[in-house]
């Protein structure tokens, strides 16, 4: 069942019939427009509640864990930006008041803007990422702190070897890359949770060039 406003204003409860009706009262509720027909599954596959093996709890627990990492990107690329200086956090500010308008995509494009705007610390060549981080991100970090000591690197094939030397056999969530989007979104399993296993050098290689174009890009 799902909360729907009806002719007159009111809300009364009415049979959750697609999913699209859920995004539609998020939208006109919160004003957040929340791709999840798209992305709740994960792959190329638009998700009918068929698809599902228990459409509330994972419609619920999609919202949540899409929230929670729109939130915890905006307050650490915040907080990475004031640290690197005016001109990092004033961007910073520009890329959130003109960015994507759905939840996931914001996400994405602070996450990108992180890695392609703010600089990483330290001299060494390991980044700083965590086993709550997505696999894309990680990477990402790891390329950001190599091509910082080397300017003039350009392609995967320079960096891959060291990437996969801090990564490989770490626990991450894994990440797909959607080419047509041009952003990265979670591997999702069949309960509709991120797939979280210990990264192969494989891993690495299915995504690794796609990271380092969209940091080239950037």
């Amino acid at each position: 069942m799902l909360k729907a406003r009806n002719d007159d204003g009111t809300l009364s409860l009415r049979p959750l019939k697609n999913i699209k009706m859920v995004a539609d009262y998020m939208l006109e509720k919160y004003g957040m427009s929340l791709h999840i027909g798209e992305n709740i599954i994960g792959g190329d596959k638009f998700a009918n509640l068929d698809d599902l093996e228990n459409p509330e709890r994972q419609i619920k627990e999609y919202i949540d864990r899409v929230l929670k990492a729109f939130v915890v990107s905006s307050l650490d690329v915040c907080i990475d930006a004031a640290r690197a200086g005016s001109d990092k956090f004033e961007a910073f500010c520009r890329t959130v008041a003109g960015s994507w308008p759905c939840i996931e995509a914001k996400t994405t494009g602070l996450d990108e803007f992180r890695l392609t705007n703010i600089p990483v610390d330290g001299n060494g060549p390991v980044a700083t990422h965590d086993k709550d981080q997505a696999l894309d991100q990680c990477i990402g970090r790891e390329i950001t702190a190599l091509v910082a000591k080397n300017p003039d690197i350009e392609k995967w094939d320079e960096v891959a070897a060291d990437v996969k030397k801090n990564l490989v056999g770490t626990v991450r969530p894994l990440s797909v890359f959607d080419p047509v989007g041009r952003r990265f979104n979670p591997l999702l399993g069949d309960t509709g949770k991120p797939v979280v296993k210990t990264i192969t050098a494989e891993d690495v290689d299915k995504i690794g060039r796609d990271v380092m174009d969209v940091i080239l890009e950037g």
